[in-house]
């Protein structure tokens, strides 16, 4: 009795991972890279350094929440290297969430980008090789190599908006980094402009 009984369940087991599978596998997967872009186009980020703004935009291009901010303690001209203090310009794009930031909560910003790296690698600041992991990594919509003497770690996080204060980040309020943490989905736009 216990034999059979054993048997039938095991059948059962099959048949439910058998019917598993087949959902899983016939459901349509995209791997189309402009299908995956419009996904992550639902948002996008712009920060306007010299009005100390930044601005939230819709996928049609619509304004939908400014929000104040502070910069690195550097505000003048673009990030160079690690330590300047300097907050980056550029485009970027969210590549991580960290909800045990020393700043409450931070997103992760896609620094260097690849103009970065060329500057980098033409002031010999890094070598073809770490050029070529940063590339890699932009084509590839990951975090880029954060260890190399461009810096890294660049993040959008809390800790508040009174002065600039932060290594290069831009900081907001708590409660506004919480809204933003709560709504963006990674690969998110990023625009930081002077």
């Amino acid at each position: 009795m216990k034999r059979t009984f054993f048997k039938s369940e095991f059948m059962v087991v099959l048949l439910l991972g058998s019917a598993i599978m087949l959902y899983l596998f016939s459901y349509p997967m995209t791997t189309d890279s402009k299908e995956l872009d419009r996904a992550y186009a639902s948002y996008k980020i712009v920060v306007k350094k010299s009005e100390r703004k930044m601005y939230l935009y819709n996928d049609q291009a619509k304004l939908v929440k400014t929000y104040k901010i502070a910069l690195g303690f550097n505000p003048a001209g673009t990030k160079f290297k690690q330590g300047d203090g300097a907050t980056p310009e550029g485009d970027y794009y969210l590549t991580h969430k960290n909800p045990q930031s020393n700043y409450y909560l931070s997103l992760g910003v896609s620094f260097p980008n690849i103009r970065d790296a060329d500057a980098g690698l033409k002031a010999k600041l890094i070598t073809q090789v770490q050029h070529d992991a940063i590339v890699m990594a932009i084509n590839n919509k990951q975090k880029p190599p954060q260890n190399t003497k461009l810096g890294g770690d660049i993040f959008i996080h809390g800790g508040g908006t009174n002065n600039d204060w932060t290594w290069g980040c831009v900081a907001l309020s708590n409660p506004d980094i919480k809204e933003l943490f709560d709504l963006l989905p990674l690969k998110t736009r990023i625009k930081i402009t002077l």
